[in-house]
């Protein structure tokens, strides 16, 4: 379509909005057209477009036949709900310099102004050599793009009015924010919009793209910039510069649109409130949807975390060692019977009164000397990674069973540590004052911690359908503690059945071996280990099955096999120090499993008593796979349940050794059940689905 047609159609409908609409509402869509048609050249077609989405039924229905009558062949398709995600995978989000074209290799200048355009196509990065005039149609996805950088500036584009730029300041560093709502069709491609962008650091700048939807993020884009410095006053010598791609832009993760949004199935699954938290470089961008917040803050220093993280893991190993009797007093069989009944309420505040026997077992802990100080460096720990006082005043804010999600995100961020999480203390540590449990992040808020996105579905198929693995001890040496439970608990994960136990022939390391190089039969959902863990560094971490560390017992990570993980499983291993290690480190047996495409990783941050192990773990399972009266829940609340439960039916502190990596929303359902859950509410007790 041409510039004059198209402002010929929205004369056309000016004229007719009388006959379509209410006067106010056609002295609105008046007004946005008349802002449209003062564009330059060029941009008139996408504000139409997008006046034209916001518009009532009526007004789109006879713009449509208004161009159908005047292009031949040239259809508008109307549909712009949210109904449905059929097709909106295969559009690529992608963005790119107005003023460039691919086979401009000049560095772009410091301190020069360029239009950047952003939108999703069919086409990917040869979007931008498509028609200018763009017919998005069909169901589609509702996002929203956030644009930050602290070295690429943002101003309006006179163009584009849907674009809200600001400016936040971050310590001695200003970020540059640009938001603005994107409809991904199911067919066609998406409107564009532009921003204004000045790179202000050379030779590099950076900015980066966040696409989300609710409180997911469906895509990020990483987009580095070659910038060619201001020259100097005084001459220098000139230089060869080198040949660099001006801009780069790549697209990571691949949520499928069919699980973004989802709504849990039950009323205890859902917060009130999220605080979503992105660490992007030095600086952090915070949302807090229901605050209307949207902030860059400072988070915290290399220098300030390690000494504070081995100082919080010390701690909880001379609590375990003080009290070992505390964290293995909850019974198996009355655990067996409560998970069967319960049903978690939505009020997090909410507390059963503890029987005589847990009370006395938390007392001789409350008051002790090793929990202080597991609170005070928890609080220490707390107070340099939450080092803003924005950060900190917001999460106060929130109420217990809200949740707080980290995305620390390797392409935005590459120096991602593993963080224990649960174990930061909110509150301030001062001697006389009692220890509040519910201070521990861990057990006052629902926690998800992504490091980065490995798969597009969150649906890991029925669990009576696919392969789950379970590996466990096999030492039965009499004394043998862990040996011990280890028999006790198969007959606790039994109630699953089946079950894939491994190994059961001989010799049984050499079997582990060759099944963790290639799990099968297919599709594998959960490879979960129980067993001894070694090497506290997290460096080159090892797996001991038997009763000493000779070869024919000990599983190292060299043997495990390097090759993608079909099913892309959840990987729990419950060994000690699983996913402990060396500060601003990360596990390696952790990262390996992540490296070959697991979909999320529960590990321990410390040595973990045998029996509060096997029970947690069988609260976790009781939550993840629901019973006929409780709705499944997705791995991250099964895991937040689970040390709930514990917390809240036995005064049991046993599920803060416990840590989980990445997506909080992966349940052990099919497709289909998931994708149900896309914008459907929720039950209030939540019946199994």
């Amino acid at each position: 379509m041409d510039e004059m047609r198209l402002r010929a159609v929205a004369l056309a409908l000016r004229s007719q909005l009388p006959e379509l609409l209410v006067a106010d509402a056609a002295a609105q869509l008046d007004a946005e057209l008349t802002h449209a048609l003062q564009r330059p050249p060029g941009r008139a077609a996408d504000e139409l477009q997008q006046v034209l989405w916001q518009a009532p039924e009526p007004v789109r229905a006879w713009v449509a036949g208004h161009v159908e009558q005047q292009w031949d062949g040239r259809r508008l398709r109307l549909r712009t709900d949210d109904s449905g995600p059929t097709g909106v995978d295969d559009h690529e989000p992608t963005v790119w310099l107005e003023e460039r074209d691919d086979d401009d290799l000049d560095p772009l200048d410091e301190g020069a102004s360029y239009v950047l355009v952003a939108m999703a196509g069919v086409e990917g990065p040869n979007a931008r050599y498509a028609d200018e005039v763009t017919t998005p149609a069909g169901p589609g996805l509702a996002t929203t793009w956030v644009l930050s950088s602290t070295t690429v500036r943002f101003d309006p584009h006179p163009a584009d009015s849907q674009v809200q730029v600001g400016v936040v300041e971050a310590g001695d560093r200003s970020q540059w924010q640009a938001v603005f709502p994107l409809l991904i069709p199911a067919e066609g491609d998406s409107v564009r919009h532009r921003v204004q962008i000045t790179p202000m650091a050379a030779p590099d700048a950076r900015l980066d793209v966040v696409v989300t939807v609710g409180d997911d993020i469906y895509r990020r884009i990483p987009v580095s910039f070659h910038v060619r410095p201001t020259p100097p006053r005084a001459t220098t010598p000139a230089v060869e510069p080198e040949i660099v791609e001006p801009v780069s832009s790549v697209v990571v993760g691949r949520l499928a649109a069919a699980h973004v949004g989802l709504t849990p199935p039950a009323d205890w699954q859902q917060p009130t409130r999220q605080m979503d938290i992105h660490v992007m470089g030095p600086s952090t961008m915070m949302t807090i949807k229901e605050l209307g917040v949207l902030a860059a803050v400072d988070w915290a220093t290399e220098a300030e975390i390690p000494s504070r993280i081995g100082n919080v893991r010390t701690a909880l190993r001379r609590l375990r060692e003080a009290h070992p009797e505390y964290f293995e007093h909850i019974d198996p069989h009355r655990l067996a019977a409560d998970l069967r009944d319960a049903t978690p309420a939505r009020d997090w505040t909410a507390a059963p009164d503890p029987t005589t026997e847990d009370a006395a077992a938390w007392g001789g802990v409350a008051e002790s000397e090793e929990l202080f100080e597991l609170a005070y460096h928890g609080y220490q720990l707390f107070r340099a990674l939450f080092a803003d006082p924005l950060l900190r005043n917001h999460l106060a804010a929130l109420t217990p069973g809200d949740k707080v999600q980290i995305n620390w995100l390797t392409e935005f961020s590459p120096a991602a540590p593993h963080l224990p999480l649960p174990l930061l203390y909110l509150a301030p540590v001062n001697p006389g004052q009692a220890i509040d449990p519910m201070q521990f992040l861990g057990l006052r808020h629902r926690l998800a911690y992504n490091r980065r996105q490995s798969t597009g579905s969150r649906a890991l198929g029925e669990w009576h359908d696919t392969t789950r693995a379970h590996m466990l001890y096999w030492g039965d040496g009499s004394g043998d503690a862990v040996g011990a439970e280890a028999a006790r608990h198969i007959t606790e994960l039994r109630q699953w059945e089946p079950l894939l136990l491994v190994p059961h022939g001989e010799p049984r390391i050499t079997e582990l071996e060759r099944f963790l190089s290639a799990p099968e039969p297919q599709p594998v959902a959960l490879l979960y280990f129980y067993c001894h863990g070694s090497d506290e560094s997290g460096r080159n971490p090892a797996l001991r099955f038997g009763p000493t560390n000779a070869a024919d017992s000990m599983l190292r990570r060299s043997r495990m096999g390097s090759d993608l993980l079909v099913g892309e499983p959840i990987v729990f291993v419950n060994a000690c120090g699983s996913s402990e290690s060396d500060p601003l480190l990360v596990n390696q047996l952790m990262e390996t499993f992540l490296d070959r495409g697991c979909r999320g990783y529960i590990g321990t941050e410390e040595q973990v008593p045998p029996g509060v192990a096997a029970r947690f773990a069988t609260a976790f399972f009781s939550f993840l796979y629901g019973t006929p009266t409780r709705s499944r829940a997705p791995v991250g609340e099964a895991l937040a349940q689970a040390r709930r439960f514990l917390w809240q039916r036995y005064r049991n502190l046993g599920g803060l050794f416990y840590s989980h990596i990445n997506d909080y929303l992966v349940y052990a359902s099919d497709e289909e059940t998931v994708g149900g859950m896309r914008g459907c509410g929720p039950t209030e007790t939540g019946m199994r689905p």
